[in-house]
C-alpha cells in the first residue's frame, strides 16, 4: 500500500485506513523502485567513465538517461555512491537502507569492461542481452550485483560504523537467478522481485531455463541473510484497471510463503487502491503481512460479516465467484491485456453477479449501514460493466474507426467518471483516467494500442 504510505502523495486516498491497519508502522524503510535514475543528468559530463561500457566501445548511457547502467567495477561508482549517502543522511538522518539497485530497462546497456565481466560467473544461466543493434547471450548478473552491493556494504559499514546501515539490491530481470558463487554480505538486503503475486506458476520470460519465479525466490531464500519480496502484480484480469482482479486464495499462499521463508518485508508494485472491486483481498493482505500465523479464512469470515451483516453471504458470493473465473481465465490466457478481459467478465458472469448483489442488498434494511456497504460494492460491479462496454466498443473501433462509436464511447467515459465520483473510494479515479497508460486504447482520443501476442509470462508491464 505504498501509495496511501506516509510519505507518499500519489495516488493514494486510504491514509487513514492504512494507520488503523498498521500499515504505516514500518520498522524498516525500503524503496521499490532502482537507485541511479537521475546519474546520467548529473555525472555524465564530469564522470563519463562511470557509466557502462557498450559493445561499440562508447559509454552511450544506452538505453535511455533514465536507465543508463553503471560501470559497477569503478571506484568512482563506489566513492559518489557513499557521497550519495551522505546527502541523503543530511536530508534524513533516519535512514538505515541505501538503494544501490541497477535502473531499469533490464535487459539493456549493461557494462562489458574486464572488470564488470571478471564479476559474473560463467556457469551462471545464459540470458539474452541488449545493447545498440546488437544482441547476445550473455551469464546472468546476480553474481556481478551482489558483488557490487557487497562493496558497497563494506565500504558503508567503514563510514558508518556500528550504525546498522544497509545496502538494497534488487533481484530484478538479469539477475533473477540466485548467483552460482557471490553470497551477500550480512549488511545487503536482497529485494526479490518475484512476479509469483497471486500468480504461482508463472515463467521469467528473460529465463532460458523456463524458470518460475517462485523457484527463484526459493533460490534466494537459501542464501540470503535478508530479503525483501518486491513482486511487479500486472494486471491479468483489471487489477490496474479497477476490475475485481482477484486472486485472493493464491495470495493467502503467497504471503504465507513468503513469511515461512524470512523475508522481512514486503513492497507490492503496486496496489491501486480500487475498493468496491478488489476490497477483500486488501484487507486479507493487511492483515496478513502483520501477522502471516493468522488464520485467513476467519480473517475473511470476520471481515463480510461485521462489514455486510445479513447481506454477508450475497457480498461473499459475488466475490468468489468472480475469484473463481478469474483464476480459471488466468490460467488459460496469463496477462492477454484489455481487450481480452470480456472473455472473463462476460455477459453471463455480470448477470450472476448482480443475481448475488441483489440478494444481498435483499437481506438488509433499506436505510442501514449495512444497506451502504451493498451499494458500495455495486458501485463496483456498476463501473465493470460500463467499462466492459467501452472496451467492446473500443476493440472494434480500432479495428474499423467510426464516429459514432468514438462518441458513444466518450459519453460512456462522461458517464463513468461521474459514476467513480458519486462513490468515494469505490475506485480510485486517477489511475483509470482514460488519459493514463494503464487505460491506452480505451478512449478514441489515446494512442491505439499496439498488436502484440499474448505471452503468460510477460509480467514485467508495471
Amino acid at each position: 500500500f505504498n501509495f496511501s504510505s506516509l510519505g507518499n502523495k500519489g495516488y493514494g486516498r486510504a491514509h487513514d485506513w492504512c494507520r488503523l491497519q498498521r500499515l504505516q508502522l514500518d520498522s524498516m524503510q525500503m524503496g521499490g523502485g532502482h537507485g541511479f535514475g537521475d546519474w546520467w543528468d548529473r555525472y555524465h559530463e564530469k564522470y563519463p567513465e562511470i557509466f557502462a561500457l557498450q559493445p561499440d566501445g562508447t559509454r552511450s548511457g544506452f538505453p535511455n538517461p533514465h536507465n543508463a547502467k553503471l560501470c559497477e567495477s569503478n571506484p568512482k561508482v563506489w566513492e559518489l555512491w557513499l557521497e550519495n549517502v551522505a546527502e541523503q543522511l543530511a536530508n534524513d538522518p533516519n535512514l538505515t537502507v541505501f538503494n544501490a539497485s541497477p535502473n531499469d530497462g533490464w535487459a539493456s546497456g549493461h557494462c562489458v569492461c574486464e572488470n564488470c565481466t571478471a564479476w559474473d560467473d560463467p556457469d551462471g544461466e545464459p540470458r539474452m542481452f541488449n545493447w545498440f543493434k546488437q544482441n547476445e547471450p550473455r551469464p546472468a548478473l546476480s553474481d556481478r550485483d551482489v558483488t557490487f552491493a557487497n562493496k558497497l556494504a563494506e565500504m558503508l559499514e567503514a563510514k558508518y560504523p556500528g550504525r546498522g546501515y544497509r545496502v538494497l539490491m534488487m533481484s530484478y530481470g538479469h539477475s533473477r537467478p540466485v548467483p552460482v558463487k557471490a553470497r551477500p554480505a550480512p549488511n545487503v538486503i536482497m529485494s526479490i522481485v518475484a512476479n509469483f503475486y497471486g500468480r504461482t506458476g508463472l515463467v521469467d520470460r528473460g529465463s532460458t531455463r523456463g524458470d518460475t519465479y517462485r523457484r527463484q525466490f526459493e533460490g534466494w531464500a537459501k542464501i540470503v541473510p535478508s530479503m525483501l519480496w518486491r513482486p511487479n502484480t500486472g494486471s491479468p484480469a483489471g487489477w490496474q484497471q479497477g476490475l475485481p482482479d482477484l486472486s485472493i486464495q493464491q495470495t493467502i499462499r503467497d504471503l504465507k510463503d513468503v513469511a515461512a521463508a524470512h523475508c522481512e518485508g514486503i513492497y507490492i508494485d503496486s496496489t491501486w487502491e480500487h475498493w468496491a472491486t478488489q476490497g477483500p483481498q486488501y484487507y486479507v493482505m493487511a492483515q496478513l503481512v502483520w501477522n502471516p500465523n493468522a488464520d485467513a479464512e476467519a480473517i475473511l469470515t470476520d471481515y463480510y460479516t461485521r462489514a455486510f451483516g445479513p447481506a454477508a453471504d450475497g457480498v461473499r458470493e459475488y466475490f468468489e465467484e468472480i475469484e473463481k473465473a478469474r483464476m480459471d481465465f488466468t490460467a488459460a490466457n496469463g496477462e492477454a491485456g484489455v481487450f481480452s478481459f470480456p472473455k472473463l467478465y462476460t455477459d453471463d458472469l455480470l448477470k450472476a453477479s448482480q443475481v448475488h448483489l441483489d440478494r444481498a442488498a435483499a437481506a438488509v434494511p433499506t436505510d442501514s449501514l449495512f444497506a451502504k456497504r451493498v451499494a458500495f460494492v455495486q458501485a463496483g460491479l456498476t463501473y465493470s460493466k460500463m467499462q466492459m462496454e467501452n472496451i467492446r466498443l473500443m476493440e472494434g473501433y480500432w479495428k474499423k474507426p467510426d464516429p459514432a462509436v468514438a462518441d458513444r464511447v466518450k459519453q460512456n467515459w462522461a458517464a463513468i467518471e461521474q459514476h467513480v465520483a458519486a462513490h468515494p473510494y469505490a475506485i480510485n479515479w486517477g489511475p483509470v483516467r482514460p488519459t493514463t497508460p494503464r487505460m491506452a486504447g480505451l478512449h478514441p482520443d489515446s494512442t491505439p494500442p499496439k498488436t502484440k501476442k499474448p505471452r503468460a509470462n510477460d509480467l514485467d508491464l508495471n
